[in-house]
């Protein structure tokens, strides 16, 4: 039974994730055919800033309630998350409040002196009062992947996403279309609105009938878990809008034609494609912390290592199918959804990073579940501190090049640190003929038997590669030949899990 309740969580959320990075791809592609490229440009700028804002308002308050509610006995975090959730959200609302206030007021002088767009001050006074909605929503969600409760976290997120696109299109129709970005940031604000009325209510309603107990977690003791995860995703989150800042700044010092227009493709949609196959994994490393750290809280070594090799194996066959697809048919899929011509070139350059990004979020997961996520979070501000100077010395040289190439320095250096202190705390093993060999081999033998076979549709294409892939992964026993894995992977994860 356990089994299937976690099989059934883990389709619920990859399903949900499924239909909101579809929707935010889906969007993207519609706000940039109104906008054009210089207008998605500006509205990442604009969200640049916001994302910093965003880290003041969580201040790690959402890791740190699932941490709390974690590390309880099952019965136990239900009865105290209701005096859990409420210091949580105490601290959480003051710290947002702060930050919306200095976004606010400070509005003019960030949009002269730093973006050197005047016309940003207005937005940022329209997203100001979000960042409290933002903080209430990251605490809800920390309680909501705590017990699992998937169906929670989704029906909220679906709330928000209803109403932006909602928003979007009610305002498209009154803005011209040099002005189209402040409607998306409107209707950004709202739709922020809206999922933190939508959470606080699933969150209240879960509260029916609970038996309730007070415990002695102080504010001293939740403020000395959520510091360190505050202070170092204020720097890193700084250091991310600065690098955001400075690439069409240096894209001008570099004396490149149609810097924000770069800009725009490269973030707006080749990087939206890109990141958009990590819902398939988004669900597993999401749910994986909380288990690893029940795990670890018990001393399950063994099981620890285990999964996290087996998560490690299943995480690069995956990546390096998608390696092949976007490198096959970057042009072909950007085409499909953007108008910018340059967005399928940059794809195909960025094709091959997938495999290292998609282990780093994985190992990174599994550090975090043992407890190590003050680690991950020194090596993520150095990795950040270290693209800000790269960006300095190779974008005005190179250009957009530049920064794909401090793309994969960055990623490579950052999963080599990540996985050597997994594996010097775990002593997982790495088999090179199982992770890289045999799923590159089934890239290549699939896309010989594709060229045989007369397919024109790319999503036909793309798909009967699927399905070559699997089957010669299948031939090979890398996935199905080993079927006590992967029955045993959903039991061990089910350890613990209760509606």
């Amino acid at each position: 039974m356990q089994k299937k309740l976690f099989l059934s969580k883990v389709i619920q959320m990859a399903a949900s994730m499924i239909v909101f990075n579809v929707s935010s791809i889906c969007y993207g592609v519609f706000i940039s055919a109104r906008s054009g490229e210089n207008g998605i440009g500006l509205f990442h700028l604009i969200m640049s800033v916001h994302s910093l804002g965003m880290s003041l308002s969580v201040s790690g308050m959402s890791l740190t309630a699932t941490r709390l509610l974690s590390d309880m006995p099952q019965d136990k975090g239900f009865m105290c998350s209701d005096d859990i959730m409420k210091k949580c959200l105490k601290i959480c609302i003051s710290t947002s409040a702060v930050a919306a206030g200095v976004m606010f007021f400070g509005a003019d002088i960030i949009s002269q002196k730093i973006l050197d767009e005047p016309q940003c001050a207005f937005c940022l006074r329209i997203l100001a009062p979000s960042l409290v909605c933002i903080g209430i929503s990251s605490v809800v969600a920390g309680y909501f992947t705590a017990f699992a409760k998937v169906g929670s976290a989704c029906v909220g997120k679906l709330f928000g996403e209803a109403a932006g696109w909602g928003i979007t299109l009610v305002l498209f129709k009154n803005f011209d279309k040099e002005k189209m970005y402040v409607a998306v940031i409107i209707a950004n604000a709202l739709s922020s609105l809206t999922e933190c009325v939508a959470n606080i209510v699933l969150w209240q309603l879960g509260r029916i009938g609970q038996r309730r107990m007070s415990c002695n977690c102080t504010y001293r003791h939740i403020i000395s878990i959520a510091s360190p995860l505050a202070l170092g995703s204020y720097l890193k989150t700084g250091l991310v809008s600065c690098e955001n800042l400075l690439i069409p700044i240096c894209l001008n010092y570099g004396q490149i034609g149609n810097a924000l227009g770069q800009y725009g493709a490269l973030k707006g949609m080749s990087i939206q494609l890109l990141t958009f196959p990590y819902v398939f994994i988004g669900a597993f490393t999401s749910l994986i912390v909380p288990e690893i750290a029940r795990r670890h809280s018990v001393g399950h070594k063994n099981s620890i290592k285990y999964i996290s090799e087996l998560s490690v194996d299943s995480i690069l066959k995956f990546a390096f199918f998608i390696w092949c697809v976007f490198l096959i048919w970057g042009n072909e899929l950007c085409s499909m959804f953007f108008t910018a011509k340059n967005a399928g070139d940059y794809l195909k350059m960025l094709s091959l990073l997938p495999v290292f990004m998609y282990l780093d979020s994985v190992t990174d997961a599994i550090l975090k579940g043992l407890d190590k996520q003050v680690f991950t979070l020194k090596v993520n501000i150095a990795d950040s501190c270290m693209r800000v100077i790269l960006i300095f010395l190779l974008v005005p040289i190179y250009g957009i090049k530049g920064y794909i190439y401090i793309m994969y320095i960055s990623e490579i250096i950052n999963l080599s640190i990540s996985y050597i202190k997994l594996k010097k705390i775990t002593n997982i093993r790495f088999s090179p003929l199982q992770s890289i060999v045999i799923p590159t081999s089934a890239c290549m033998g699939s896309l010989c038997i594709l060229k045989v076979i007369s397919v024109d549709n790319t999503i036909t294409q793309i798909l009967v590669f699927a399905g070559v892939y699997l089957t010669f992964l299948s031939l090979t026993k890398a996935i199905f030949g080993n079927k006590t894995k992967i029955r045993d992977i959903f039991s061990n994860f089910a350890y613990n899990i209760k509606v």
